[in-house]
């Protein structure tokens, strides 16, 4: 147990040679901070291990996620994340959307909410290093 913020913490189990076969991000919920998260837990994983993400509605967390997704060699084995809409117009429309998409759609959403609790998973397929002009929107 390392009692230090997870910015001092992480670095140091990287310096330390540490390896993991899962990692739970589910710290400070802003976009720098899931993103340090991010980076670290890629570092310490082996090639195959999980990581996780808990609160995947916030907007900074879904955005830091959404990062992964465009750029990092990773699976999604949980269902795809929605952030949250805080007007009830909006999530009004989304869930209509997702009604009329089928019944997948909805189960989809359903499992969401009541088997995942908001949190998306991914497995590493492998360690690669990202190119320095790769840039995709996420």
């Amino acid at each position: 147990m390392l009692e230090q913020p997870d910015y001092l913490a992480l670095p140091q189990l990287v310096a330390e040679g540490v390896r993991c076969d899962f990692v739970l991000i589910d710290g400070w919920h802003s976009f720098d901070y899931t993103l340090l998260d991010l980076f670290y837990a890629d570092l310490l994983l082996n090639d195959g291990g999980l990581v996780a993400f808990h609160d995947t509605y916030m907007p900074c967390v879904y955005r830091a996620v959404r990062f992964l997704e465009a750029h990092k060699p990773y699976e999604r084995l949980s269902p795809a994340m929605m952030p949250r809409l805080r007007s009830l117009p909006r999530r009004f429309v989304r869930r209509m959307k997702t009604f009329l998409s089928g019944p997948a759609a909805v189960r989809e959403a359903r499992e969401r909410r009541e088997d995942w609790y908001e949190l998306a998973v991914y497995r590493k397929k492998s360690t690669e290093q990202v190119n320095e002009d790769h840039a995709l929107d996420f």
